[in-house]
């Protein structure tokens, strides 16, 4: 997959309804388009968005629970992506987000 876009902070969050499941930091969110020619459906067009961070606080009650969001707080407003698939090892946090909302 080739990179075509990428955010980087300090700081993110990840939610469950208005509760706040996780902090973490150090982030990367990265959007990828499969090598597939020129292809122009829909899921192509989106691509797929990775989420790379370090855990710092987390309840596993709520980590849980559906939907999750992960949440980029800047002076504009937050950037918010849905979270489809998380993974969490060794305070290493990897998810697949879904389309930024």
């Amino acid at each position: 997959m080739q990179p075509r876009a990428q955010v980087r902070g300090p700081v993110g969050y990840v939610t469950w309804s208005y509760y706040r499941a996780a902090s973490v930091t150090n982030f990367t969110v990265t959007r990828s388009v499969p090598h597939i020619g020129d292809c122009k459906c829909q899921k192509c067009a989106a691509g797929r968005w990775l989420l790379h961070a370090t855990l710092v606080l987390s309840d596993a009650f709520k980590l849980s629970r559906k939907p999750l969001l992960f949440v980029v707080p800047t002076n504009k407003g937050d950037m918010v992506w849905p979270i489809t698939d998380l993974e969490i090892k060794d305070r290493t946090v990897t998810a697949t987000l879904g389309t930024p909302q």
